[in-house]
């Protein structure tokens, strides 16, 4: 029975955001589970739902939100996706967002580790600070899940910290000035995003420069989650039940 696996991103104008999307499900491809493997978005720019819906055909149609953690957006991709599948006569199953995972919170270190290289710092993560950044959601779950994945890595860092870009507290500004007042040698933010959209490019980098002028330590910004080999691991454990 052949499975066609279609990804729903939130979406962005970004086209760093739909090569991503492209790469990722050429890297999923290459799993050869799965007979075909899509992206479409839930808002803002096409392919919408229902277009990534009908550029499948195979026996089953495996649906996974593209969401690092539930909330109204995710709950909004849900609804629409079942409703064109059954509008359809499609036969599907929705699977749940990438919400936790062991090798999130390893993903999160691999890109410390990155900035670390790039930037020449020999320190071990117990003597840096570390800034987990998020979106943000009204939503109660949403928080929540960020909050498991923060606690997963706090430990290994001297201190650790989380804040969120908008919708929620504490804002990019408090969380640094908290970690500021401690006294770091290294202060690093990491972006917990999927994409290298307009978040990352401008917002965050906005938030992060003008909270860091007075900051007596150095601070680097790390990479956002982005694609890798443990990304691909994650959907595959996700979508096959493995996890």
């Amino acid at each position: 029975m052949s499975k066609a696996l279609l990804l729903i991103d939130r979406g962005s104008k970004e086209e760093d955001v739909k090569k991503e999307m492209s790469e990722l499900c050429l890297m999923i491809s290459a799993e050869g589970y799965y007979s075909q493997v899509k992206y479409c978005f839930l808002e803002v720019t096409p392919p919408y739902i229902k277009d990534g819906i009908q550029s499948c055909s195979a026996d089953e149609l495996i649906i996974m939100p593209y969401f690092l953690y539930p909330g109204l957006k995710l709950k909004s991709a849900i609804l629409e996706s079942e409703r064109i599948a059954k509008e359809l006569s499609i036969k599907y199953r929705v699977i749940d967002c990438l919400h936790y995972h062991p090798l999130l919170p390893k993903i999160i270190n691999k890109r410390v580790e990155e900035a670390k290289s790039i930037n020449g710092i020999g320190l071990s993560n117990k003597e840096c600070d570390l800034l987990l950044v998020g979106h943000g959601s009204s939503d109660i779950d949403a928080r929540l899940a960020f909050e498991q994945i923060y606690e997963e890595v706090r430990d290994d860092y001297r201190n650790a910290s989380y804040a969120f870009l908008e919708l929620d507290k504490p804002n990019i500004s408090d969380g640094m000035h908290d970690l500021l007042s401690k006294e770091p040698e290294i202060l690093i933010i990491m972006p917990y995003f999927l994409h290298h959209g307009t978040h990352i490019k401008y917002d965050v980098i906005k938030e992060v420069r003008d909270a860091s002028k007075d900051a007596r330590c150095k601070v680097i910004m790390t990479e956002h989650i982005g694609l890798t080999r443990e990304m691909v691991k994650i959907i595959m454990d996700k979508t096959r039940g493995i996890i």
